[in-house]
């Protein structure tokens, strides 16, 4: 920030030069109009208006890329919500798979245990 303080107080000391040594009266002459002024004053006002012109031709294009990354900001932020909505989703899921994972282990567990209790001769058997 200080840098552009010194560099606009260089800049506001070689304007002051620039006017004190051009102080030469000149005409403008426009159509029909004809204006006596210092050649200062008419040099900075042509330098303010080519500045004036060059923003008027880039305002356009900053305004249209201030709206694309605005819209690429709403959309990142949507796609972000529905990756979020998808891990809780897929969080969800594992611990219902882990869930059922433990039922089936624990089925599987009860189901080994009552075929070892029972006896080899009463698996053909019918029971009444």
């Amino acid at each position: 920030m200080q840098i552009l303080i010194i560099i606009a107080l260089v800049l506001i000391a070689a304007a002051v030069v620039f006017a004190v040594q051009n102080v030469a009266a000149v005409a403008v002459t426009l159509f029909f109009w004809k204006v006596p002024s210092s050649l200062a004053l008419v040099l900075l006002i042509a330098l303010v208006a080519g500045i004036l012109i060059g923003l008027l031709l880039v305002l356009p294009g900053s305004i249209k890329n201030r709206m694309a990354v605005s819209s690429q900001k709403k959309k990142l932020a949507a796609l972000e919500n529905e990756r979020d909505t998808y891990k809780a989703k897929s969080e969800a899921s594992e611990k219902e798979v882990a869930t059922l994972e433990n039922q089936l282990a624990s089925f599987s567990a009860a189901l080994e245990e009552k075929q070892t209790g029972e006896k080899p001769s009463d698996q053909g058997v019918p029971k009444s």
